[in-house]
């Protein structure tokens, strides 16, 4: 037999909400408003909330790892189909965030994780719904931290999302001007990470908001990013660079006149480019790992670039592939690599 949520007891009413999944208590706060504040009032500790946003579909869902997302809802434009023409009439005003009665029409959808979620149909996605549908989940959960987004920024370059307190975003697309990626991050500022992975046309202007960002996925650009990267963390792929470039950054690091504050340093080159290991090691003062003496270098390094889409992961030191490289003025270590063409640079907070 049902039982009705409301008559239930606080103390279980509370733990039911607790364990129950953040879609299904989203459904449940259209029901009604009284549910809605019912659960308001239950204090949910929930990772980072991620926005999916294509010129068709808005998504909001809860990011559980690096690659899983837990589907809260979506809104979808209707395709004007004659079937769908038929549904458009059928849409009904629902009521979400403050107050704001949004046209559309509910279907339950099953997720890659198996869990049901909301599905919205709507004539049109608007800058309102948006920020309405980010109100009522922030509300519901009692959520405050910062948002991930993924957006394709190709087909929204004139159309950028209305959400708030974006820190990390995915920028997906085939080709974009740089103009709408300087204009990207004029619009969303203070990012922590960025994971660009669209080909850009145009140069860097010097200004730009890009040079801000501590842990950055970067591409499809001459040298210019390159020398001039001041954060922590970077991943280059797609390179356009020769050896002079790296023994550069490398000198400048080694002698402390830039790139202070580098952790990790990847540099993926594009077909046709690539470097002289030789002309490297030659250029610095470097020491290749001894297996004869492997206390004298750390076992591994924890490689976090801090970058949305990219994991940790666990790199043995102890391995002949890997030179020692030292800088100069405090001593700190670096360890290089230049495995499958490619080069690496990792930063341990180690110093003599």
């Amino acid at each position: 037999m049902p039982i009705s949520l409301l008559k239930l007891p606080s103390v279980i009413r509370d733990e039911v909400f607790r364990n129950s999944k953040c879609s299904h208590l989203f459904q449940l706060s259209l029901c009604s408003l009284r549910l809605r504040k019912y659960i308001e009032r239950v204090k949910f500790t929930i990772p980072k909330l991620r926005y999916e946003v294509t010129e068709d579909r808005f998504l909001v869902g809860i990011l559980r790892d690096v690659c899983h997302i837990e589907t809260i809802a979506t809104i979808e434009e209707v395709i004007c189909t004659d079937q769908q023409i038929k549904e458009l009439a059928l849409l009904k005003d629902v009521k979400i965030g403050d107050g704001y009665y949004m046209p559309t029409k509910f279907h339950l959808r099953i997720g890659t994780n198996e869990i049901p979620h909301i599905f919205m149909a709507v004539a049109e996605i608007n800058g309102r719904m948006q920020s309405e549908l980010q109100k009522h989940v922030t509300s519901l959960f009692d959520y405050c931290g910062s948002n991930k987004l993924k957006i394709d920024i190709e087909e929204l370059s004139n159309k950028l999302p209305n959400v708030v307190n974006v820190r990390d975003s995915v920028l997906e697309g085939w080709k974009v001007d740089m103009s709408v990626i300087d204009a990207f991050f004029k619009r969303f500022p203070n990012h922590r990470s960025a994971n660009i992975k669209a080909t850009i046309n145009g140069e860097l202007p010097e200004n730009s908001a890009l040079f801000d960002i501590q842990h950055i996925s970067f591409g499809n650009q001459s040298s210019y990013y390159f020398q001039r990267f001041r954060g922590r963390n970077l991943v280059f792929h797609k390179a356009k660079l020769d050896t002079s470039y790296i023994i550069d950054f490398l000198s400048k690091w080694v002698h402390s006149i830039a790139y202070h504050d580098l952790e990790t340093l990847t540099v993926l080159f594009n077909l046709g480019f690539s470097i002289s290991k030789g002309s490297i090691l030659e250029a610095f003062e470097t020491k290749q790992y001894d297996s004869l003496n492997p206390l004298d270098w750390p076992e591994s390094f924890l490689c976090d670039p801090k970058i949305i889409g990219y994991r940790q992961r666990h790199i043995p030191l102890r391995n002949e592939m890997f030179f020692e490289i030292k800088r100069k003025n405090d001593g700190r270590k670096g360890y290089i690599n230049f495995e499958d063409g490619d080069f690496e640079l990792f930063v341990p907070n180690i110093t003599e």
